[in-house]
């Protein structure tokens, strides 16, 4: 059932990125405290819909807006291909059901392509770099935001030496 298995699809991209689908790249970051946003969770249907929330009290927000913001990310056109199935983003619909509630439901499936792309990864050693790439709008306010954020996560756990 290509519909019900593009549901669960979706609920995954949704998933995949943690705390993106709480706010962690929405656009209105002042609209909620992610300092330290929740990692989302889903509640998925048999009939392939699904509700993504978060546990209470956790920082950030499950909003139609966050939801949005992470089904959109790093997706091309809208179908989502997958070794499964083909999700149709041009058919998921949202629906606030309550704060830190989003119903996720109406996806449609195709069959999966014959071929897709794989990447893989090796061991290569111990090192790490992190760049912040900051954009758009009120950069002051979102570099005081990442300072914050690495300042209250680095005090609880210094860095290893």
């Amino acid at each position: 059932d290509h519909d019900r298995l593009a549901g669960a699809v979706v609920a995954g991209h949704l998933l995949e990125c943690g705390a993106q689908v709480t706010g962690g790249n929405y656009s209105d970051f002042t609209a909620h405290d992610v300092r330290r946003p929740g990692f989302p969770l889903a509640e998925i249907g048999a009939d392939g819909s699904a509700v993504l929330t978060k546990h209470p009290g956790t920082g950030g927000a499950v909003t139609t807006g966050t939801v949005t913001a992470q089904l959109l990310y790093e997706t091309g056109p809208a179908r989502y291909l997958g070794p499964d199935v083909v999700a149709r983003l041009d058919t998921v619909r949202l629906a606030q059901e309550g704060p830190d509630r989003v119903r996720v439901h109406g996806v449609r499936g195709e069959a999966p392509p014959p071929t897709l792309k794989v990447g893989l990864s090796r061991l290569g050693g111990h090192r790490g770099e992190v760049v912040f790439v900051l954009t758009g709008l009120d950069i002051p306010a979102k570099a005081a935001l990442v300072r914050a954020q690495l300042t209250e996560a680095l005090a609880e756990r210094p860095p290893a030496r």
